[in-house]
């Protein structure tokens, strides 16, 4: 029995050693030789968002890479930052079966600001604290973001500052990032990461 089109498929099996010896099953058979369908969207806080659909053997991975070498398993929208950049991306279907292809992401309209991060010791324990000044011409919205929290601050003026300090509840931390996403009030963001520096309070 030959079966070669695309889908999902059930075939009766019997068999029989005499007129009164009959056994039978029924055995389910999935042809997929197509690719999943896979697509990336730039949403309007420039993070990019990949979805990925296989009617027959189903999703087993999606991936994408920013630099065109690296592969990471895409699990939730991928900022991308300001400036113009080039998003792969592949979907890869239970059957191994691989959906590949990449979009163009043009350079955002700046929302300006300064941002600065850096852990100090507080009665023994490390206190990130994370600067960021709206050096643009309007009021803007701030999330700072870190692994020990996230804090808004909403309607920042111009030449003023927000500032968070994270009680890591440590007394060390290792080297790491926070994230600072600076919105005005026609809706374009832009995000800043910076480095801070290890801390020991021991």
């Amino acid at each position: 029995v030959v079966v070669d089109a695309p889908g999902e498929h059930t075939i009766k099996v019997r068999a029989s050693a005499g007129s009164e010896n009959v056994t039978g099953a029924d055995v389910a058979v999935k042809i997929d030789g197509d690719g999943p369908t896979a697509a990336a969207t730039l949403r309007e806080d420039r993070t990019m968002e990949i979805t990925a659909t296989d009617d027959v053997s189903g999703i087993a991975s999606v991936e994408y890479s920013l630099d065109g070498t690296t592969w990471v398993a895409y699990e939730a929208p991928v900022a991308v930052g300001d400036a113009a950049a080039t998003l792969a991306y592949r979907a890869t279907d239970v059957a191994g079966n691989v959906t590949a292809s990449s979009l163009e992401v043009p350079a955002g309209e700046l929302v300006p600001a300064t941002v600065t991060a850096a852990p100090k010791c507080v009665a023994n324990r490390v206190t990130l604290g994370v600067t960021a000044v709206n050096t643009g011409d309007a009021p803007v919205t701030i999330v700072v973001r870190s692994a020990y929290g996230t804090k808004t601050f909403t309607g920042v003026a111009a030449g003023k500052s927000a500032h968070q300090s994270f009680a890591t509840r440590a007394a060390s931390i290792e080297a790491g990032q926070v994230t600072v996403t600076v919105t005005d009030a026609e809706g374009r963001t832009s995000t800043y990461t910076i480095d801070h520096a290890a801390a020991s309070c021991g």
